[in-house]
């Protein structure tokens, strides 16, 4: 995978606005697939459609298989507020028992695990990119798992901090901060 490409293809879909989905899709989601190593003919699946029930149904945007461990991935319109689709992502990765799915816009990016209502991870432009290695088709979902375990342990430490008083805890946390 070629880094600078990576970046690149992050740093346009944080500076698109107002662009359509099918268009940020090809624009952008596509080519951040392949260049981390996906291919969209066999590792990719578009628009799943699961039936739920006698009635019903579900239509997921992707499902992406790295032949390890397969993930749901949900695109939305950049600018669109993503906390609204959170019941929406849960709700398909438990209907289709897959342990991770993914909302992501282009400026946020936002990792859901089946065993939890909550996100386990969130990433915004401008910060640390490194959990876009974790997806790639060589990694996932191993690489994945262990940067989840490290925010997990981040977090407890924070929590911890938090509850004792110690000044200046936010600062410590935030990948923004200059020190």
């Amino acid at each position: 995978m070629n880094e600078d490409k990576l970046e690149n293809i992050i740093e346009k879909g944080c500076e698109l606005k107002e662009v359509s989905e099918s268009n940020f899709r090809e624009r952008i989601v596509s080519k951040l697939l392949e260049t981390l190593g996906y291919d969209l003919d066999n590792d990719v699946q578009y628009e799943v459609t699961k039936s739920i029930g006698a009635n019903n149904s579900i239509r997921m945007d992707y499902i992406i298989n790295s032949g390890r461990g397969s993930f749901v991935l949900e695109i939305k319109t950049p600018g669109k507020f993503l906390d609204d689709y959170y019941d929406q992502i849960i709700s398909y990765i438990r209907l289709s028992l897959i342990n991770y799915g993914i909302l992501y816009n282009g400026e946020q990016l936002i990792i859901f695990s089946r065993e939890s209502d909550v996100p386990v991870y969130m990433w915004r432009c401008g910060s640390n990119n490194e959990i876009f290695k974790a997806l790639k088709k060589e990694n996932f979902p191993t690489l994945l798992e262990k940067l989840l375990s490290k925010e997990a342990d981040r977090t407890k430490l924070k929590n911890y901090l938090d509850k004792i008083g110690c000044p200046k805890i936010d600062m410590m946390f935030d990948n923004r901060q200059t020190y």
